[in-house]
C-alpha cells in the first residue's frame, strides 16, 4: 500500500497543476488521501462493511493469523482507516501475547459475549463471528433468529459477502471449517430463516 503512494505522486508530478472537475487545484494532502483509500480498497477486492470489518479482512490479507509485531499495528492503522488502536483492543479483534499480537478468532472475539454479533447494529465481524460459533454449536434456532434479526436473508447481504471472502483468506483451521460449512448450506439457511418464527423450535439439518 505505501507502494502506491509513489506511483501516484509520479503520476500527478507530470503535470504542473491538477485540477477537479469543479476547477479547484489538487494539494497534496488530498492526493495522498486519494492513493491510500485507493490502495486499501485494491488490498480488500471489494469489501464492504464498517471499518473495524475492513481492519480485519485487511489485516488477515497483509498478516494472516500469525503472530505480529505492536508497531505493525500502528502502520496499518495510518493507512485506509478511521480507527484508532485502543478501539482495535477493544473490540477484540486483535488479541495481545506480550509485545505481539495475532487476529481474533471467532472465539476470542465474540466468544465471551453472547449478545455480541446478534443484533443489526452490531458491526459485520461481529455477526459473522457469532454466526460462526452457532454453526459449530449446532444451535439452528439461534443462527436462524440470527440472521433474521441482522437481514441476511438474501445472498446480496453483506454478512455473505463477507463469509466468502473469509473462505478465501483464512488459514486451515477451526474458523475456515465453520465458514465453509455455512456457505455449503447457505441456501437451505436462507429460506429457513425467511419463514423463522422464534416461538418455534427448530430441528437440527446441516449438511456437514
Amino acid at each position: 500500500m505505501t507502494a502506491c503512494f509513489g506511483q501516484a505522486v509520479s503520476e500527478f508530478g507530470k503535470y504542473q497543476i491538477v485540477e477537479k472537475a469543479d476547477g479547484s487545484e489538487v494539494q497534496v494532502s488530498e492526493l495522498l488521501e486519494m492513493a491510500r483509500e485507493s490502495a486499501f480498497d485494491a488490498l480488500l477486492k471489494g469489501v464492504q462493511g464498517d471499518d473495524f470489518t475492513r481492519f480485519y479482512v485487511g489485516w488477515l490479507q497483509l498478516n494472516g493469523m500469525g503472530e505480529t509485531d505492536f508497531d505493525d499495528v500502528t502502520k496499518f492503522t495510518r493507512v485506509g482507516l478511521n480507527v484508532n488502536i485502543t478501539d482495535i483492543f477493544a473490540k477484540k479483534l486483535l488479541i495481545r501475547n506480550g509485545k505481539s499480537q495475532h487476529l481474533a478468532t471467532a472465539e476470542e472475539h465474540v466468544g465471551a459475549n453472547q449478545l455480541v454479533g446478534m443484533n443489526p447494529g452490531d458491526i459485520l465481524i461481529e455477526q459473522v463471528h457469532r454466526a460462526i460459533l452457532l454453526y459449530k454449536a449446532e444451535d439452528r434456532g439461534n443462527l436462524l433468529n440470527q440472521l433474521k434479526r441482522i437481514h441476511a436473508e438474501d445472498i446480496t447481504a453483506p454478512f455473505w459477502r463477507l463469509l466468502a471472502s473469509l473462505k478465501e483468506l483464512l488459514p486451515a483451521n477451526d474458523d475456515l471449517k465453520q465458514v465453509q460449512g455455512l456457505l455449503a448450506n447457505g441456501d437451505d439457511l436462507r429460506q429457513s430463516c425467511k419463514n423463522y418464527d422464534e416461538n418455534k423450535q427448530e430441528q437440527l439439518s446441516f449438511d456437514f
